[in-house]
């Protein structure tokens, strides 16, 4: 018990060392992106500053499973180097003795996040989408509602739950005194490249100064003022809703699939992340154990930090895989794991160390 718990401390060290290091270095990476924007729209540098820190606790999250392969490695060649694990291994703890400590470090992390993306996440993803949504000219936002002004024209999108098709729209036509002209409201909309709006069940009511004259029409086009990627931008992201709002999200039949998937990639995502933690904690054991000397030590070091970087730019794609390969969310996000720790398990009991 008492190796169990000092080899989890010494691996949880490193493993924080590592996190450390790799978010200092993809949140100024973040950072110099948000500073790009600066000076579109209303977006000011305080505001990259606001969007970065506020998006830190989801990347740092993104990176877990890197740096629990690389501080997990780092960890358990430290030991063997110091012969630690020889005179543990004298005492009857086995390589498969190793396997606990890991586990409940994955495990205790695992609730630590969930209980984060539940409460926390989704408050500061909102806040870091508003702020964001400066970089677009005359626009406001709430959590149902887009507001866009541009010249003499007030876009209304009062349904933006799909990401890929707006909802119950209204658009107004302003005068040169401000009076309106004349009102569009529509069912819902399709978005081409050249900023062209299909608008479908689309119900027109021109005013003058005497009377009002309504005009149905069940498609007419609209020569918005955003394009499709724009208003992707505008909408509530995927991680900006806890787990449980998500499962709420999907639960809705009415929704179009395509609008789905991002939503349901976003919730395996969260869901799979303790077997994800466990399998690049495992793999860490025969990458560590193939070094018995400090130059192999290095290399074990390096070729973790290799490993860690695919599977973190594969974990970064992985959501597109039920589009490429036609596979459901969860099997995308869960068979890596799975194989990983398979092969993790395999080549444990193969390893000698």
């Amino acid at each position: 018990m008492i190796l169990n718990i000092y080899f989890c401390k010494t691996i949880v060290r490193f493993q924080i060392l590592a996190l450390a290091i790799l978010a200092t270095i993809f949140l100024l990476l973040d950072l110099i992106e948000r500073l790009n924007d600066v000076g579109t729209g209303s977006f000011s540098a305080f505001n990259a500053i606001q969007v970065t820190a506020l998006n830190a606790p989801y990347l740092i999250f993104d990176l877990l499973p890197s740096t629990f392969l690389i501080g997990s490695v780092i960890a358990i060649s430290s030991l063997i180097q110091s012969n630690e694990l020889m005179v543990a291994r004298t005492a009857g703890f086995t390589k498969f003795n190793l396997v606990l400590p890991l586990f409940f470090s994955c495990l205790a992390v695992s609730i630590f996040c969930f209980f984060v993306y539940q409460f926390v996440i989704p408050t500061m993803q909102i806040k870091a989408h508003k702020i964001s949504t400066k970089t677009i000219a005359g626009t406001a936002i709430n959590s149902e509602q887009i507001w866009i002004k541009r010249k003499n024209e007030i876009l209304t999108i009062n349904n933006i739950s799909n990401h890929t098709q707006p909802q119950s729209i209204e658009i107004f036509t302003l005068d040169k005194k401000g009076k309106i002209r004349n009102i569009i409201r529509a069912e819902k909309a399709f978005i081409s490249e050249e900023n062209q709006w299909l608008l479908f069940n689309v119900d027109k009511i021109i005013v003058d100064s005497k009377d009002m004259k309504k005009v149905r029409n069940e498609t007419l086009i609209w020569q918005g003022f955003i394009n499709q990627n724009e208003y992707a931008r505008l909408t509530i992201p995927p991680q900006a809703l806890s787990i449980s709002a998500l499962i709420r999200y999907l639960s809705k039949t009415e929704l179009v699939s395509v609008g789905q998937n991002l939503f349901r990639s976003e919730l395996w995502k969260k869901l799979s992340l303790p077997i994800t933690l466990i399998g690049m904690s495992l793999i860490a054991l025969p990458i560590a154990g193939s070094a018995s000397s400090t130059r192999q030590t290095s290399r074990s070091n390096l070729l973790a930090g290799l490993c860690a970087m695919l599977f973190f730019i594969l974990h970064q794609t992985v959501s597109n895989f039920d589009k490429i390969l036609g596979w459901s969310s969860s099997l995308s996000w869960t068979l890596p794991p799975f194989l990983i720790i398979f092969i993790s398990l395999i080549l444990i009991k193969k390893s000698r160390f």
